[in-house]
């Protein structure tokens, strides 16, 4: 037995996984809850949005809730690359894209430990290869969460508050984000990158609310 093995064990036995599902003392996610998520092609076009296309691979249901709450607000950060699993299955975008993930404040980056699209993205580029990731978007100022919000103020809370600092013209772009409720961040986003210069700009997140 390597000693990498050992290690493995010795901390299963400490650290046991329990199911974030259910609860029961398995793998991240039982079996039993696995299929409860539902995969789906989601495709909607970007009529009234910078962006051009979204695309989305989960069902928003009660066991993909409990799953993102993990991931985003319970530093669950090896969810990353389960999700990355289903992210894989993503077609249609333009295979000479850049990869870019919708950036968060320094504040939340603080309290959370990691951007969930940005750890997306990366996972993104891993199943896909011949992507680029370039981390181009910059918060530059923290703003209310857009989950605490109205639709109506969410869809001005973030102008002003994004910056590029990469070349975008002409490129293809691959936007990353988690859950897309009223695309209000996207669209800021591909605002900005569109004014920059891109091209064509896909969204793709696990699920839309």
């Amino acid at each position: 037995m390597n000693w990498s093995r050992f290690v493995h064990i010795v901390e299963s036995l400490i650290f046991p996984e329990f199911c974030l599902g259910c609860g029961v003392k398995d793998k991240i996610l039982c079996m039993k809850c696995v299929a409860k998520l539902e995969f789906i092609n989601g495709y909607e076009k970007g009529k009234g949005f910078y962006f051009d296309d979204l695309r989305w691979c989960l069902k928003y249901n009660a066991i993909f809730k409990k799953l993102i709450i993990h991931f985003k607000y319970k530093r669950c950060e090896k969810l990353s690359v389960f999700f990355g699993n289903y992210l894989k299955e993503i077609y249609g975008f333009k295979k000479n894209s850049i990869v870019i993930p919708v950036p968060i404040s320094r504040k939340r980056l603080c309290e959370r430990g990691f951007n969930q699209a940005k750890l997306l993205a990366l996972c993104f580029c891993t199943f896909n290869s011949g992507l680029k990731f370039c981390d181009y978007l910059v918060r530059k100022f923290d703003r209310p969460k857009q989950s605490l919000l109205r639709r109506s103020l969410r869809l001005n809370n973030l102008e002003g508050s994004i910056e590029i600092n990469g070349n975008v013209n002409g490129k293809n772009i691959i936007l990353i984000d988690d859950v897309a409720t009223t695309c209000s961040t996207l669209n800021e986003c591909s605002r900005i990158l569109k004014e920059a210069g891109a091209k064509n700009i896909c969204c793709v997140v696990l699920a839309r609310a």
